[in-house]
């Protein structure tokens, strides 16, 4: 079925200026229940004449239309048929025709005939338009979601075996092992390239495992870290099988096995998941050792749901390590999961984080949503504990720089 809109108008393209003399104007046509809106203009010098349209609502398909335009002596100014066009929300056509060579009066009526056609419900308004937009974009993100897990998937298998790897990141003290090709890693992350083409003697090509899992004289990361939580509850590497085929060697002690199984899937695949951050478990009743817990127990449910993904990991751990790595598009999304994750009742606890007071972009995000919601911040449980922990000298380094940053923007708010 189609439906079909006409438009019958008398239009005077001129009019009289302030001297009296005649002069042509842009004209729009009224068409109440049309369509489209209808511009006439022309060029009087040269008797050219042009109708311009664009769509009163959404975008839609026109099937026909026959565009009519006639001068005061009959001449057909404008006579054009117009078939299978999308015409888009935003976009304006156009169709131009020459006219009679006569001078006309400001009172010359010409005769703009209209006959359009289109599918029954091609015609949308501006809210079904929107509500269709995200109904697509919605339909584009789960597909790419998808895809993306299949992928993730697939590039967790490969780092949990050498398979054609050839190097191998050890986590003494985890016990654990991930396994990547240097050719992916170097054209990665500019820090790791160096890394591995570099004369240290961890780098070097070998064919044994052996102590490689070594834990004596390592050092820990200072960092207080999820990650590092979920890395214990993990079950360790078999130490004992031998790779099948050469490799270089990376020991790792400053970031947790899950923070970079996760990256290393994000690299692979641009697939990730967050865990959520510690904090949000220390209500009002919770100690930080409880809210570890809860933390632990949501990860638990997470890889239960797939076990073929890796661990989701702490946004802030991933920053640490994306930033490392020179990984932008990562550090800005784990970024953009830290903010969305924070609440009146767990922002304090993050602004004073170690992670925060160390890295200026972590600091920067906490520090704008706690100014937007000092209201709510700082009548919180956590802005009463840090303020102690201040007044006892236990908050970390860095900690007095936040503070006389957030005073300065909370003055700056009430000018």
């Amino acid at each position: 079925m189609s439906e079909t809109y006409t438009l019958n108008q008398k239009l005077t393209p001129y009019r009289t200026d302030s001297n009296g003399y005649i002069q042509s104007h842009a004209t729009t046509v009224p068409s109440p229940g049309f369509p489209l809106i209808l511009t006439l203009s022309c060029v009087e010098e040269r008797k050219c004449y042009k109708l311009e349209w664009r769509t009163k609502g959404g975008p839609f398909m026109v099937s026909s239309c026959i565009l009519k335009l006639v001068d005061p002596q009959g001449f057909k100014a404008i006579e054009s048929t117009i078939t299978g066009v999308y015409l888009p929300a935003s976009q304006v056509g156009s169709v131009s025709g020459e006219g009679s060579k006569r001078t006309y009066s400001y009172e010359s009526a010409f005769t703009l005939d209209v006959e359009l056609h289109c599918k029954a419900g091609a015609l949308r308004t501006p809210a079904e338009v929107a509500a269709a937009e995200r109904e697509l974009k919605l339909a584009h993100s789960t597909f790419v979601s998808r895809e993306r897990k299949t992928f993730a998937q697939h590039a967790h298998e490969t780092t949990t075996a050498q398979i054609a790897q050839d190097v191998a990141l050890v986590f003494p003290l985890s016990q654990r092992v991930l396994w990547a090709t240097e050719a992916l890693l170097s054209q990665s992350s500019p820090y790791l390239k160096e890394l591995l083409k570099s004369k240290f003697s961890e780098t070097a090509s070998r064919t044994s495992l052996k102590a490689a899992f070594e834990t004596a004289n390592l050092v820990a990361s200072d960092f207080d870290d999820s990650d590092d939580e979920a890395d214990q509850a993990c079950a360790p590497t078999v130490a004992n099988v031998e790779p099948k085929a050469p490799f270089k060697l990376v020991r790792i002690t400053q970031t947790s096995y899950t923070t970079y199984a996760a990256v290393l899937v994000w690299i692979s695949s641009h697939h990730i998941a967050f865990a959520p951050l510690r904090s949000t478990s220390r209500t009002e009743e919770s100690s930080k050792p409880m809210a570890g817990q809860a933390c632990a127990a949501s990860r638990d449910i997470s890889v239960a749901k797939d076990a073929n993904l890796p661990a989701p990991a702490s946004p802030k751990s991933v920053y640490r390590l994306a930033h490392l790595l020179g990984l932008d598009a990562l550090a800005t999304l784990a970024l953009e999961n830290l903010a969305s994750q924070l609440t009146p009742k767990n922002a304090s606890y993050e602004l004073y984080s170690d992670v925060a007071c160390c890295y200026p972009a972590v600091r920067d995000v906490v520090l704008t949503y706690v100014v937007e919601h000092w209201n709510e911040v700082g009548k919180s449980k956590a802005a009463s504990e840090m303020q102690d922990k201040a007044e006892q000298g236990e908050l970390p380094v860095g900690a007095a720089k936040t503070a006389m940053m957030l005073a300065a923007k909370l003055a700056d708010r009430q000018k």
